[in-house]
């Protein structure tokens, strides 16, 4: 039980200082980095929904984008969303690692917080990655080829 209780307290202190490492960023740095990430998960997701949407028309040439079903389209948009999270975050950090001075003040931020560092965080979205994307691809393909269209 101790042991329990010890490794949640450690998980929060964990969380408390890598909370005060990002406090530590630059202001600018801590509003424009939330908003590249959504920009860049946004951007997969579109890019994403359109090369199914393309697939899903050369398939069903008849079906309008008007008139295809709202199941079809959940079904290519929302795992096209979650499948593009961990891809999009490592595409940020590939970006924002290639700057040098932002390199430098995040290099400087993350010492001496583990996970925090280019090549733990680079690893661990790709461990999520290796989970998420290909069911997330699987469920959208079968939006796209859409097998109860007629």
């Amino acid at each position: 039980m101790d042991k329990h209780r010890r490794s949640h307290k450690d998980h929060g202190s964990g969380f408390e200082a890598r909370q005060a490492a990002r406090m530590r960023l630059p202001l600018w740095l801590r509003f424009l980095m939330p908003l590249m990430g959504i920009s860049m998960i946004l951007a997969l997701t579109v890019g994403s929904f359109t090369l199914l949407w393309s697939l899903h028309q050369v398939l069903h040439p008849e079906i309008s984008l008007r008139a295809i079903s709202g199941g079809a389209i959940a079904v290519m948009i929302f795992p096209s969303f979650f499948g593009a999270l961990a891809p999009a975050l490592m595409l940020l950090n590939l970006c924002l690692h290639s700057i040098p001075p932002l390199r430098r003040i995040f290099e400087e931020n993350s010492k001496g917080l583990a996970g925090a560092s280019y090549d733990e965080s680079m690893r661990d979205l790709r461990k999520l990655a290796i989970v998420i994307v290909p069911p997330s691809f699987v469920i959208a393909l079968i939006g796209a080829i859409a097998p109860w269209a007629p």
